[in-house]
């Protein structure tokens, strides 16, 4: 199978996903586009002003926050 690009233009850039079967159905997927960025802690995210017509891998998701487990908030 060959890997899906899409181009987008408000973010100027071309990303390229991953191409599944699912159910008999043929998915294109991409993941961890980042749509906006945050300059601190606890501040209102910014909207990303482009990529610069790059071509970006969106084959897997970007990163995560870890989450804290109920009653063991000390280990966060």
């Amino acid at each position: 199978m060959a890997s899906p690009q899409i181009q987008h233009e408000g973010l100027r850039a071309i990303f390229t996903g991953i191409e599944r079967v699912s159910e008999g159905v043929t998915v294109n997927e991409f993941r961890g586009i980042k749509y906006a960025s945050v300059p601190a802690r606890f501040e209102r995210a910014q909207p990303v002003d482009g990529f610069g017509d790059a071509v970006l891998d969106a084959s897997s998701y970007g990163y995560c926050l870890q989450s804290c487990n109920a009653g063991s908030m000390d280990k966060c």
